[in-house]
């Protein structure tokens, strides 16, 4: 499919959360999420994320997706401000 317009979101980074068998816990996702997120920023976007215009936010396993489908995937996307 032919891409006619420019993206408003990159990923930057994906990763997986370890261990795999833990039990889900929604704040330790939220964590390691936040943490990897902000470390791969600076190598994607080339600066700190305090000093940069961009924003990430992250994909991380659900309850459901964790206990049904064992996602233990992150995704983190680079935006700028103002892009839904």
């Amino acid at each position: 499919v032919p891409c006619t317009s420019s993206p408003t979101h990159e990923v930057s980074l994906r990763t997986t959360i370890t261990p795999v068998d833990t039990p889900y816990d929604a704040e330790a996702v939220t964590a390691f999420a936040d943490k990897a997120c902000t470390e791969g920023f600076t190598a994607y976007v080339g600066i700190p994320y305090e000093q940069s215009k961009y924003y990430y936010v992250h994909l991380a396993p659900s309850a459901e997706s964790w206990n049904k489908s064992r996602d233990r995937d992150v995704v983190c996307l680079v935006l700028l401000e103002g892009q839904k």
